[in-house]
């Protein structure tokens, strides 16, 4: 009888794990840039972006003093797609606060998913408005 060393168990259920936390979204359609933040393997929210700074995580403790503020602004759109800036404050329970920068592109032809500073991921859909957007919310669970 053959045995099944640990490790390629370990790497099968890696792999697994991978291919079922990836939600596949409808194909981009329309040119309103939407992201889909997903913060410890759950969605959080779907957020509208435009070239006006727009808060897309706002997450404070009154008691302890801590918070996570995160913006973003269109810096730059194109036929190919846009490129976003995102700034980040946050003062965690070490009490040091900080501020970030982050500057991505989300392309009309593809759905990149990226890691979100420390927060999560962020994946960029392309709706024609928010009325369009059903199809791509993910259930919540």
């Amino acid at each position: 009888m053959k045995t099944i060393a640990p490790s390629c168990i370990l790497l099968t259920f890696i792999l697994i794990s991978s291919a079922c936390s990836r939600h596949r979204f409808p194909a981009n359609r329309g040119t309103q840039l939407f992201l889909v933040l997903r913060e410890r393997a759950k969605y959080s929210a779907a957020v509208p972006i435009d070239e006006r700074e727009r808060y897309v995580v706002q997450h404070w403790h009154r008691d302890k003093g801590t918070y996570d503020f995160i913006t973003s602004v269109v810096t730059a759109r194109s036929s190919e797609g846009c490129k976003v800036h995102f700034t980040r404050y946050v003062m965690a329970e070490d009490y040091s606060p900080r501020s970030e920068q982050l500057d991505l592109d989300f392309p009309y032809a593809e759905q990149p998913n990226y890691r979100f500073f420390d927060y999560g991921s962020i994946v960029g859909i392309y709706r024609n408005s928010i009325n369009d957007i059903a199809d791509f919310v993910p259930p919540h669970t």
